[in-house]
């Protein structure tokens, strides 16, 4: 059974778009160029020169990304911890993931007991103990109903 996702708002849901587009924005506009001078001397830079540069921005790896300490302490500030409500928000929207799980869990558990109980013939039992046989068609209907709820509940 599909879950909903929570929403997210205000800074909480700001933080992860800003976040991936400090650390992907150097990536995409950073671009290296190499070239070698009429004396051989071979020379790299991150500005185009007017002929004869080769990009090989391609060929550099994440290696070359800086991931110190200070660097580490800047996003820190930009994006702050979680905060005690937030912290609250995602153990609520947990909580209530699992309570929707365990719903769906018994559901499922009573949907295929009574598919179960469904294939044969079976008799209603009424308040004053007499039986009465219930008719195919009512049972085949009954029957593919529930088929029908158990492909929707529980996948």
């Amino acid at each position: 059974m599909l879950m909903p996702m929570p929403m997210l708002s205000g800074a909480a849901a700001v933080r992860p778009i800003l976040l991936l587009c400090l650390l992907l924005s150097p990536l995409s506009m950073a671009k290296v160029y190499k070239w070698t001078d009429s004396q051989g001397k071979v020379h790299y830079s991150d500005k185009k020169p007017k002929r004869g540069a080769e990009d090989v921005s391609a060929q550099l790896t994440s290696s070359n990304t800086d991931s110190s300490a200070a660097e580490v302490q800047k996003l820190k500030q930009v994006f702050p911890a979680e905060t005690a409500i937030e912290k609250q928000q995602r153990a609520n929207v947990a909580r209530q993931q699992q309570v929707a799980r365990q719903k769906s869990a018994k559901l499922c558990q009573k949907l295929r007991k009574s598919h179960r109980t469904m294939q044969g013939k079976f008799y209603y039992v009424h308040k004053d103990g007499s039986t009465s046989e219930v008719k195919e068609s009512e049972r085949a209907r009954a029957l593919a109903d529930i088929k029908a709820k158990i492909r929707r509940y529980c996948s």
